[in-house]
């Protein structure tokens, strides 16, 4: 039951990481579009177990962060050939599982995916597949479009995007990161059970 401070960093923007980039042919520009954006982010997390008091300031409830389903693809996604979405399907499927929670119970989608490289094809063919009843832009999230490529900060910003909108919502989010070029992981967010309250002690008599 111990506080548990999970903290992340990473920065593209120096001229020598984006030249390293651009050599490894994996910088964004007009004749790569396919390749990621350089980006900046930092991301705090903080874990605790179902007894730590919620703010009472708080507008939204405590969340509750189910067991992470993890796994890898066999080849980059960035690498030739179709692009296919069945990793991100099997541990979207087992993150579900884990949690007790049906497909049609998920009521927003965040990920750190992009929107111009092969993440974006593989996000939303596990979409379709998984979650058909989302609205693509209503309802899901997506980090990759505002702060690039976040490498070290992915999954926590995922994560705390999905716990941000199960709180909003009061519903149950499927977290999706899929920054890295094959590790792969599905975690759902769901708004945490109210507290039971302390048992009143006997009259005394």
């Amino acid at each position: 039951d111990d506080l548990v401070l999970v903290t992340a960093c990473h920065c593209d923007l120096s001229e020598a990481r984006v030249e390293q980039l651009q050599r490894e042919q994996r910088l964004f520009t007009g004749q790569s579009q396919r390749a990621q954006m350089p980006g900046e982010a930092a991301a705090a997390v903080v874990l605790a177990g179902s007894a730590w008091p919620a703010d009472p300031e708080a507008d939204t409830p405590p969340v509750h962060l189910h067991r992470p389903a993890v796994a890898h693809r066999d080849k980059p996604v960035d690498g030739p050939g179709k692009v296919s979405s069945a990793v991100l399907e099997t541990v979207a499927g087992h993150a579900l599982e884990a949690a007790g929670v049906a497909s049609a119970e998920v009521a927003t989608l965040c990920s750190d995916a992009d929107q111009h490289t092969a993440r974006a094809t593989e996000l939303f063919g596990a979409m379709l597949s998984l979650l058909p009843h989302l609205d693509a832009v209503e309802d899901t999230r997506l980090a990759g479009p505002m702060l690039g490529r976040s490498d070290a900060t992915a999954v926590l910003i995922t994560i705390a995007l999905a716990a941000q909108q199960a709180g909003k919502r009061e519903q149950a989010s499927l977290a999706l990161s899929l920054d890295d070029p094959q590790a792969r992981l599905a975690l759902v967010a769901r708004p945490a059970p109210p507290t039971p309250a302390a048992p009143t002690p006997p009259a005394a008599t």
